[in-house]
């Protein structure tokens, strides 16, 4: 279902690239590219840059839509002050009409699949019901390959030769977003406390007034015994 869904966006990217013309589509795309991809890979980094980490199961939604809207928004606004008045190009109505949309398509595409990603990393999609609509990450096979091609295309570019493939951050990505909160430590056999786990043989023992309770009578540091005379009547 999500796949049908994604091919109407690209269709609907389509027209809006065909009525753009080539050169606008082009930038269109290659904007969409940059900011997904600044999103993958930086929001690993903003997330350990936190103090405490993901606290709650949409941090990595929030931190990769966070990069991924602004990287987008500024990339725009560059072009559009860089380009002004030149995103009409002299190319023949033929070629802005049918070059125009395919970008246009590819830049839908890329967008719908990204926006299936970003569903992939929330909570809802390992319930039963996010899985039949396909938002688990084993149902957007098609579309996580089509996300990481392009951002992978954008990482062999810029970065170096050892740096991490694009696959193995998103799958550490997903990994991550989806892994089930970790249990707080309450130790062995330990009573927990709130703040810390107080293992129970290391628990205070009571207070005896410094002496230690003894069940030998001639001890002087044992509890009282009275004396025949005492328990006379």
């Amino acid at each position: 279902m999500v796949f049908w869904v994604i091919l109407l966006v690209g269709g609907l990217f389509a027209w809006v690239g065909s009525r753009l013309g080539f050169y606008a589509a082009w930038i269109l795309l290659l904007n969409l590219i940059l900011s997904a991809y600044m999103g993958i890979f930086l929001t690993p980094v903003a997330i350990a840059a936190l103090p405490g980490g993901a606290s709650t199961p949409y941090d990595h939604v929030l931190t990769l839509v966070s990069i991924s809207a602004a990287t987008l928004l500024i990339g725009l606004g560059i072009c559009s002050a860089v380009l002004r008045g030149r995103l009409r190009s002299e190319f023949s109505p033929t070629w802005d009409l049918f070059g125009g949309g395919l970008l246009g398509f590819l830049a839908g595409f890329l967008t719908g699949s990204f926006l299936a990603f970003l569903l992939c990393l929330t909570p809802y999609a390992q319930t039963e019901s996010g899985r039949r609509l396909g938002l688990d990450a084993a149902s957007q096979q098609a579309t996580i390959g089509y996300l990481s091609g392009w951002c992978g295309l954008l990482n062999s570019i810029v970065s170096s030769s050892d740096a991490p493939s694009t696959r193995d951050v998103v799958r550490a990505l997903v990994e991550r977003a989806t892994a089930p909160p970790e249990a707080a430590p309450t130790g062995e056999t330990g009573v927990e406390t709130g703040m810390e786990a107080v293992p129970a043989d290391t628990a205070p023992a009571p207070d005896t007034g410094g002496a230690t309770p003894s069940a030998d009578p001639d001890d002087p540091t044992g509890p009282a015994v009275p004396s025949a005379a005492e328990r006379a009547p």
